[in-house]
C-alpha cells in the first residue's frame, strides 16, 4: 500500500474526479515535510500532473494503483507571516467514495464596490474570502493505491 497526497487544485483544473476501486496513473514528486505537523507529513509523494525531471532536488516518478481508499484532508487556519496555513498538528481524515464526495468548507466574501456600469449597463464587483483564525481549510485528499508502482523518472 502507498499513500500519496493530492492538493485540491490537482484535480480542481481540469474537473477530475477519481472513485475508490478506479487503476490511477499519474505524475508524482517528493515532498517538503512539516506542513501538517502530523503523520501526514511522512507521506513521501504529492501527485502533481505538471512535475519536471531534477527540479529542485525533488524526485519525479509516475505512480500508478488501484485506489483503495481516499480521505478528504482538513486543517484549523492560522494567520502566518505570509498569510493563512494549515495550524500545526490540526489535519483530520474524512473518508469518502469518490473525489465528487468532498464536504468543501463556505467562506464568507468580502464585496468591493461595483464599477460604474459599462455601455451594455453591466457592472462589476470583486471579492474575497475572509479567513479568521480557526477557520476549517480543505487541503486536498491522501489517496491509498495498491498493486502500486513506482516508477522514476530519469535525470534530465
Amino acid at each position: 500500500m502507498l499513500d500519496v497526497l493530492c492538493t485540491a487544485s490537482e484535480l480542481a483544473e481540469y474537473g477530475e474526479v477519481h472513485v475508490v476501486g478506479d487503476r490511477l496513473e499519474r505524475l508524482a514528486v517528493t515532498i517538503t515535510p512539516n506542513f501538517y505537523g502530523t503523520e501526514l507529513d511522512e507521506i513521501e509523494w504529492v501527485f502533481d500532473r505538471f512535475a519536471q525531471v531534477a527540479s529542485g532536488g525533488r524526485k519525479t516518478a509516475t505512480i500508478s494503483g488501484v485506489i483503495v481508499s481516499i480521505d478528504a484532508v482538513y486543517v484549523s487556519l492560522t494567520r502566518k507571516s505570509r498569510g493563512w496555513a494549515p495550524a500545526g498538528g490540526t489535519a483530520t481524515l474524512e473518508r469518502l467514495e469518490t473525489t465528487a464526495a468532498t464536504r468543501r468548507p463556505e467562506r464568507r466574501i468580502a464585496w468591493g464596490a461595483a464599477s460604474a456600469p459599462d455601455e451594455h449597463g453591466h457592472a462589476n464587483r470583486t471579492g474575497y474570502p475572509v479567513f479568521e483564525e480557526g477557520d476549517e481549510s480543505f487541503t486536498g485528499w491522501v489517496i491509498t493505491l495498491a498493486d502500486e508502482h513506482v516508477r522514476l523518472a530519469d535525470a534530465v
